[in-house]
């Protein structure tokens, strides 16, 4: 499963919805969130286990997660996602197929349209996106060739810059969301409650569900 997902915000409000996740950050005795280590309770999530029955941490945890995600939701124009897997890829028409040439570029160029779609007219648009080791170099080129083959995008998107998700808050935002997704997509019915209930959160009116990005190809 690919999952290409985010948010979009006006870059006059990214200060007050950091501020708020990093209040209840600090008020928990949490540096930050990864959302892999509060499911696992791993990370800064260990020493919960000696402290905590399994039902208290967890109930801990998602009042922890419904707070965060709340709080800073409202600061944000729209939660953005794109969840594939090859499968679903050699579903799509072969014209849809043959002018993404692969799922990643799919996935990234219909979250990057929509999100231009959430913006003004006229208004440009910077992507900020966690620099994991794994992530950040195949990012970086799916960018790239994006500003090379949607005019549009390469006019109105003009930088990309990436960070440590450990040090900005609304990185560990997008971490949530797409973890979330990512469940979501792979266990249907069976994920867990509080990842739907953030889901909820995040998503009031339902998913965006559309396929951008390969009409203007190059």
């Amino acid at each position: 499963m690919i999952v290409f997902g985010g948010l979009v915000i006006d870059q006059r409000f990214v200060a007050a919805a950091a501020h708020k996740w990093m209040r209840t950050l600090e008020r928990e005795g949490l540096l930050a969130i990864s959302m892999k280590d509060a499911m696992s309770f791993h990370g800064q999530f260990a020493d919960w286990k000696r402290n905590c029955s399994l039902p208290e941490r967890q109930s801990k945890r998602d009042s922890i997660l419904r707070e965060l995600v709340d709080d800073a939701r409202r600061e944000v124009e729209a939660f953005i996602s794109y969840p594939t897997s090859m499968e679903k890829f050699l579903a799509l028409p072969d014209s849809v197929r043959k002018a993404a040439k692969d799922p990643k570029y799919l996935g990234f160029s219909s979250c990057m349209i929509v999100a231009l779609e959430q913006c003004p007219p006229g208004v440009q648009m910077q992507v900020c996106y966690d620099n994991s080791q794994e992530c950040a170099g195949e990012v970086l080129r799916l960018y790239q060739q994006m500003r090379f083959r949607v005019p549009d995008f390469k006019s109105r998107c003009r930088s990309i810059t990436f960070g440590e998700d450990e040090d900005f808050a609304l990185l560990q935002l997008a971490d949530v969301y797409t973890y979330c997704v990512r469940e979501g997509e792979t266990l249907g019915a069976r994920a867990r409650p509080i990842i739907m209930e953030l889901m909820n959160l995040f998503e009031p009116d339902g998913h965006i569900d559309k396929t951008f990005g390969v009409g203007d190809m190059k």
